[in-house]
């Protein structure tokens, strides 16, 4: 296991055994991690639980499907807590990286206004996983994709 502050060297077993600094919650096919400082609050990143896989293509279809719905719940999380928090949010980026070191996607909130990012990380810390357990007990398969710049939508019958 890392010792702390030896999380830089290996981020993803740092993240995966538990003293990543940033740790946010263990996801089913990977470990989200709140961003770096100099990213607006609310900033996270979802890294793929498997150090051998550097694409999205790499992964069995299933782990693959697992990957990009840990995405959308964070995404879903992200756009939620930051539209709570500041009045100048706008919408969710998210990216999907591979080819480096090991997969990984960016949640990153964007703000319409100039300095519109209020709090840090940590302020945010808590009512992010808070809000992954709501949308993740609301069940993923019947749950829609919310829109990024409308009002949550209604559920649609199966």
């Amino acid at each position: 296991m890392p010792q702390p502050g030896e999380w830089t060297q290996d981020r993803l077993a740092a993240a995966l055994s538990g003293p990543h600094p940033s740790l946010l919650r263990r996801m089913r096919a990977g470990v989200a991690l709140l961003g770096n400082a100099e990213e607006p609050p609310g900033s996270c990143v979802l890294v793929v639980d498997d150090p051998s896989v550097r694409r999205l293509t790499d992964l069995p279809r299933e782990h693959r499907v697992r990957f990009l719905e840990d995405v959308d719940l964070l995404g879903e999380a992200v756009h939620n807590v930051c539209r709570r928090h500041a009045p100048g949010f706008g919408w969710v980026d998210l990216e999907i990286r591979g080819g480096g070191d090991l997969l990984a996607a960016s949640v990153r909130p964007r703000y319409l206004l100039e300095g519109g990012a209020r709090g840090t990380h940590d302020d945010l810390r808590a009512e992010l996983l808070a809000e992954l357990d709501v949308i993740d007990a609301a069940g993923r398969a019947d749950y829609p994709a919310q829109h990024v710049y409308g009002s949550r939508p209604t559920r649609r019958s199966v």
